[in-house]
């Protein structure tokens, strides 16, 4: 059952996976061993393809491919552990930092609540939590399946051939400069976004909240308008 609790500086992520201790341990033990074993599947397919074309004997092909699929048992079993506890991680994160937001509105004085926008809240408490928990799953699960199974197969290679490797390998520094060139562009983008579908969710709940109000005082097409022209900026961001 999960246990929650607070933490000191809910506002820096590090504090998160320091919380989350054990699930971060595992979850480093089997990213490492799953992705620094992934690369011996392609090698020991390769040398079980090789025997069968060279028509080695009966027994070394049954060696080969009771290796092959103990090892592929072995890979997909450390996999589903790595994924188990990342998701594990994830879950009690997106608890913690609820708890602390609903602390945070709890504990704040009405006057303090009434400076505050209700989609801006509800967008916070929800939606936001949400993309923050899953780029920090992201995060940690490439982590593994991006730089340590990079890492484990260009060592591999260089053992294969060292040249044509190393001229393979140029073009990951361009597509990662390209990348950062990228970056600033879609964060404007996408602090805009947020922007615009918190005003959205505080207009929503406000036609519902309001909507007889609106429709007795004669606003309800005016409002209609608004509504319409703040969603269409949010698809049109």
């Amino acid at each position: 059952m999960m246990k929650l609790s607070s933490i000191h500086n809910p506002d820096k992520i590090i504090n998160y996976w320091k919380k989350e201790k054990v699930s971060v341990a595992f979850i480093i033990i089997f990213g490492f061993g799953f992705n620094s074993a992934a690369v011996l599947s392609p090698i020991y397919q390769g040398k079980l393809i090789d025997a069968i074309a060279n028509e080695a004997k009966i027994n070394k092909l049954i060696q080969l491919g009771l290796t092959f699929v103990g090892l592929i048992a072995m890979i997909q079993f450390m996999r589903y552990l790595k994924r188990l506890y990342i998701r594990r991680f994830a879950n009690s994160t997106s608890a913690t930092m609820r708890l602390m937001i609903y602390n945070n509105i709890m504990n704040k004085s009405l006057l303090e609540l009434e400076d505050e926008n209700t989609g801006s809240l509800m967008t916070k408490a929800v939606s936001d939590v949400e993309l923050c928990v899953e780029g920090m799953r992201k995060f940690t699960t490439e982590i593994f399946d991006t730089g340590v199974l990079i890492a484990t197969y260009f060592i591999t290679m260089l053992f294969y051939d060292i040249k044509i490797t190393i001229l393979a390998s140029l073009f990951v520094p361009i597509a990662m400069l390209i990348a950062e060139k990228l970056k600033a562009i879609i964060f404007k983008n996408v602090i805009a976004y947020r922007k615009h579908t918190s005003k959205v969710t505080g207009l929503t709940y406000d036609r519902i909240e309001n909507a007889i109000i609106y429709r007795i005082s004669g606003m309800e097409e005016m409002n209609q308008k608004e509504y319409k022209s703040y969603l269409s900026m949010v698809v049109g961001v």
